[in-house]
């Protein structure tokens, strides 16, 4: 998860000889504490138990200068926001509720608000028995479902990929990642 925050303003000033505040240490114990792999997706009325792959989401807020008034320095407004979509990527021997909801969403074209879908993204500690924090989301409508290429004579786990739009989502954290 990458998080970039752009000030309003700076200053520079002549610091007092203390050790600034807020510094993460680089530590392999706190590292450990955050695994792509340890999560939890539960979106309402599919199976999301063999989800084994969910790629980057991206959460975007454009801010605009408001250069009005006296002021040197412009106030920054928010402006748009801008979600990615939900891309995941599960087995394709449980992705029966998938194909079900892509087939009547999609092709049947029952897409109205009502039939779009919620859901959580939970990011866990390692060993899966605590909550790190959360991505709500809000009105996820599916718009593309494939089936993932598997190399000649493979015997892998045949897998499928879905790709949701997300209109909104909502970030909390659960627990205090850096103790």
């Amino acid at each position: 998860m990458t998080l970039k925050i752009q000030p309003e303003f700076t200053r520079t000033v002549k610091g007092d000889g203390t050790q600034a505040a807020g510094f993460i240490k680089s530590d392999e114990a706190l590292q450990k504490k955050w695994l792509p792999a340890s999560f939890k997706l539960e979106i309402a009325g599919l199976d999301c138990t063999r989800v084994n792959k969910i790629e980057s989401l991206v959460f975007k807020q454009k801010v605009v200068e408001n250069p009005v008034g006296e002021l040197r320095d412009y106030e920054r407004e928010p402006a748009s926001t801008e979600f990615s979509n939900l891309v995941v990527t599960l087995a394709e021997s449980y992705a029966d509720s998938w194909y079900k909801w892509f087939d009547d969403f999609v092709v049947k074209g029952n897409n109205t608000e009502d039939k779009e879908k919620s859901g959580t993204l939970t990011y866990l500690t390692p060993n899966l028995q605590e909550e790190l924090c959360q991505v709500t989301f809000s009105n996820l409508g599916i718009f593309k479902l494939t089936e993932e290429q598997m190399a000649s004579k493979s015997e892998g786990v045949r897998r499928v990929k879905a790709e949701l739009y997300v209109e909104q989502m909502h970030f909390a954290a659960k627990k205090a990642i850096v103790t």
